[in-house]
């Protein structure tokens, strides 16, 4: 009798010290965190650097250019240092010259504008601008002859501070007297990244002004390029504020840091 009542008391003692270690372990699940996968960092700012083989693209595109109407041994244009886009002509024994179109001797303002427009189609690489992302914004008279402005458009928000801009001036006849562009090169390979950014990063984007800045407006959402050393550009995404007396001034969208400052207020 004493013997099975000892081993019921036994059996008794194993449960609750089982009881005990379950509700033990239970516990410890419960305030272990569940594991979740790391959250793959965005990289940003997007970064374009230099590339030879843009430059040397660049130098082809302009060299058939010239040859193709007969000029040999041109000098080079002035590129510019990071994405090799031409910034200005060089000084040319004979001039460069649109397509001509119509019967007359000098174009009118609508034969110019599809004049540059077949035109911008043989120089893409000088340009570092697909015709598919240039808008025309402008065309004025000047002189004898007419400067038109195009946008390039490859981003959900215009390029700021200057970039994107293609420039042409051409006399009434077809002859080139100016070519500059600020585009962006290779600008669809940085669409999917800024794309991500913009989804990910919605909730931390918030229109915030730099300390000290009375007076100023935010305006627009844009990509900012930044030139860094070694020759490389990044692209932030960038609130446009305007101060009335002080231009224009642009303040990353993630970071609240103060980019950089225009003093003209030209969009």
């Amino acid at each position: 009798m004493i013997a099975r009542r000892t081993e019921s008391i036994f059996r008794r003692t194993l449960c609750a010290i089982a009881l005990a270690l379950l509700s033990s372990a239970c516990g410890l699940l419960a305030q272990r965190p569940a594991s979740s996968p790391k959250r793959r960092a965005l990289p940003y700012p997007i970064v374009l650097d230099y590339a030879e083989d843009r430059r040397e693209r660049a130098l082809a595109s302009w060299a058939q250019l010239v040859r193709s109407q007969g000029i040999n041994n041109p000098p080079s244009p002035e590129l510019h240092p990071i994405t090799s886009t031409i910034i200005r002509l060089p000084a040319l024994t004979s001039p460069l010259r649109l397509p001509h179109i119509g019967a007359r001797e000098e174009m009118d303002e609508e034969e110019l504008r599809e004049a540059a427009r077949r035109f911008l189609s043989t120089v893409t690489l000088l340009l570092g601008a697909d015709p598919n992302q240039l808008s025309l914004i402008s065309i004025d008279k000047r002189g004898e002859g007419f400067r038109l402005r195009y946008r390039q458009v490859p981003f959900t928000y215009p390029l700021g501070d200057g970039f994107g801009v293609v420039e042409i001036g051409v006399r009434s006849d077809g002859r080139l007297i100016e070519l500059s562009s600020s585009a962006i090169p290779e600008a669809e390979r940085a669409q999917a990244p800024l794309a991500e950014i913009q989804t990910e990063l919605a909730a931390r984007i918030a229109k915030t002004t730099p300390d000290g800045e009375q007076g100023a407006s935010i305006r627009r959402l844009v990509i900012y390029p930044i030139a860094r050393a070694p020759r490389k550009l990044e692209l932030h995404l960038a609130w446009e504020a305007v101060a009335s007396d002080r231009g224009a001034f642009y303040i990353d969208a993630l970071t609240g840091e103060t980019l950089g400052r225009r003093a003209s207020d030209e969009r």
